[in-house]
């Protein structure tokens, strides 16, 4: 996890944090536009893989890598700043992640690309934070409409998507439900997770903007938006997370708002909870946060995850120093599991993917990263919009594929890239203590 920007930084012309996140957004209605299905896979399986690798986001990374390199990116530089600690656990992981993909895996080459991937995802985040502009309230509420907008938008997207409907694809949602049917989304709890970060973000803003005594306007219908669409997906870990993320932000920067504010906030909160209630296709259980059977045992409550948790552990056992390469879920478990394309854990699937040794090292450095922002967020609360939206997407990923899906990835690091721009001194942001 790594952020730096090198000295020319000051000569080029930063970059507004909304452009990031309209393009992070721009790529999930072109996916919506190439991965149209109702189905767990797509038709075409050449589309199939490149929807599985996030082509599409990797490719949007390494444009936006090479113009930070254009405009005096130096991963030279970015190395040189770094502290003792962070070099070794960085020489450790590029070392050691990629052995097994190429060695052990039974899909060398998806694996390969999948390494690459994350190469990709590493230099994105560093590229973010030597374009990105010194974010302030303004720019938050600039990012904040893009989202609120777009997310109408992808709403309109998914009402047209379930309306206009052709009998041959009736008969998939007959067999699977409406689950798959979210415009390019693996499935409506990665659409879910994607919500609940969002609505991270917009309680934050709304809270720092009434903590100014800002009229609130668009911010109420955020959050009301937000919290709706998030409800209606029924995922209960990005609720979990909305949760953490929104207490971790009042803990730790202790924003001081009205208690009008603060129950206009419960409110919308509550107003958008009761229209999702209206919306959802609830004969399909995927979209009820408790469904009939939930109850029956802890497996069944988390989604069978505890199962899937001991299946990837036990196969990562038989391996534990290398792992069995990337996505080492889609063959190396055994039956039922097998095929399953992550273990819906960061920690199984760097444990499992990469080995003990690699896993170790990115945990390292995964936790000195989130250590830094949130000290960073300590000294500028105005990003805290942003590290409530990064909390969230982290609580995500210990219950399902946020450090795993180019997609999420992209926004972990523009999240990372924004606060750490914001910790800048002299021109330099980097894990550098």
């Amino acid at each position: 996890m790594i952020a730096a920007s090198s000295p020319s930084a000051a000569l080029t012309k930063p970059v507004s944090p909304a452009f990031f996140v309209g393009l992070w957004g721009g790529v999930l209605l072109l996916n919506g536009i190439l991965y149209h299905t109702y189905d767990i896979t797509l038709a075409s399986p050449g589309l199939e893989t490149w929807r599985q690798l996030g082509v599409t986001f990797l490719a949007t990374e390494c444009a936006v890598i090479i113009c930070a390199m254009r405009r005096g990116l130096s991963f030279a530089n970015i190395w040189a700043t770094l502290s003792k600690p962070v070099k070794l656990g960085l020489s450790l992981f590029l070392a050691t992640f990629w052995i097994s993909s190429v060695f052990l895996s039974a899909i060398p080459a998806f694996a390969i690309m999948m390494c690459f991937a994350t190469l990709v995802h590493l230099a994105f985040l560093a590229s973010v934070t030597h374009l990105v502009d010194l974010a302030d309230d303004c720019s938050f509420d600039q990012m904040g409409r893009l989202l609120t907008g777009g997310a109408v938008v992808f709403s309109l997207a998914i009402v047209a998507k379930m309306t206009f409907v052709s009998q041959a694809d009736l008969a998939i949602i007959d067999l699977n439900g409406w689950q798959f049917s979210i415009p390019g989304f693996i499935s409506v709890r990665m659409f879910g997770a994607t919500c609940g970060a969002l609505l991270s973000f917009a309680i934050a803003r709304a809270i720092m903007a009434a903590r100014s005594g800002r009229a609130m306007g668009w911010r109420y219908f955020a959050v009301t938006l937000f919290t709706a669409m998030t409800v209606w997906t029924a995922t209960r870990a990005a609720l979990l997370g909305s949760v953490v993320a929104v207490f971790v932000m009042l803990v730790l920067l202790r924003p001081r708002t009205s208690r009008k504010s603060a129950l206009a906030l419960v409110i919308c909160v509550l107003f958008g909870s009761f229209l999702a209630s209206l919306l959802g296709p609830y004969s399909d259980g995927t979209f009820r946060i408790v469904a009939s059977g939930d109850l029956a045992s802890a497996d069944n409550l988390t989604g069978g995850r505890l199962s899937l948790w001991k299946s990837t552990f036990d196969a990562f056992l038989q391996s534990p120093l290398l792992g069995w390469g990337a996505a080492a879920n889609r063959w190396a478990l055994a039956p039922p599991f097998y095929p399953h394309v992550q273990p819906h854990s960061f920690v199984l699937q760097f444990l499992i993917n990469w080995g003990a040794v690699a896993a170790l090292a990115a945990f390292m450095l995964l936790g000195i990263a989130i250590w830094k922002a949130h000290r960073i967020a300590m000294r500028k609360p105005f990003v805290a919009p942003v590290l409530a939206m990064l909390d969230c997407l982290l609580v995500m990923a210990f219950f399902d594929g946020i450090l795993y899906f180019s997609g999420e990835l992209m926004l972990v690091a523009i999240c990372f890239g924004i606060i750490f721009k914001a910790g800048q001194t002299n021109g330099v942001a980097v894990l550098d203590h």
